[in-house]
């Protein structure tokens, strides 16, 4: 499944990257060219990886994910141990999924952006979106960790 996706979205990466005007907006596409191809080269469709949110949301807990042939098969919270509920699970994303949202926030109209990669796999560790700076509690950062 992740290999029908990866055409599209790099096609759609490289499409961007040649036609977005603003500087900041290349530089960041540029840095997410870059991780997506690193994190692609490693092949991986099965990976553990810790994820935790901070936002104005329900559970902002840490929990670990088990990603298999690309599709999230079930997380636990590390604290406690409990495997996530069906519908806690379905908020849950992979790393790809992270990359989207990355390509989203890139091309949409964000007040604030703030991207950290991982040097190895490319995966991006911080994720920070303010989409207006006027409006509160619409700001959200990802945090992911401990690939394995």
């Amino acid at each position: 499944m992740i290999k029908n996706l990866i055409a599209p979205v790099f096609s759609l990466f490289i499409l961007v990257t040649l036609s977005a005007c603003n500087s900041d907006s290349n530089l960041e596409q540029k840095r997410l060219n870059q991780a997506l191809s690193k994190w692609q080269s490693y092949d991986l469709e099965s990976y553990q990886i810790t994820s935790r949110v901070s936002c104005f949301c329900a559970n902002t807990d840490e929990v670990r994910l088990i990603v298999e042939n690309g599709e999230i098969q079930e997380a636990y919270y590390t604290d406690s141990g409990d495997y996530l509920t069906a519908t806690e699970l379905s908020y849950q994303k992979t790393v790809e999924e992270h990359f989207n949202l990355i390509q989203t926030a890139i091309l949409g109209d964000v007040a604030q952006l703030r991207i950290e990669y991982d040097e190895t796999y490319g995966y991006p560790t911080v994720i920070s979106v303010d989409y207006d700076e006027q409006v509160a509690d619409d700001e959200f950062v990802y945090y992911l960790s401990n690939l394995q």
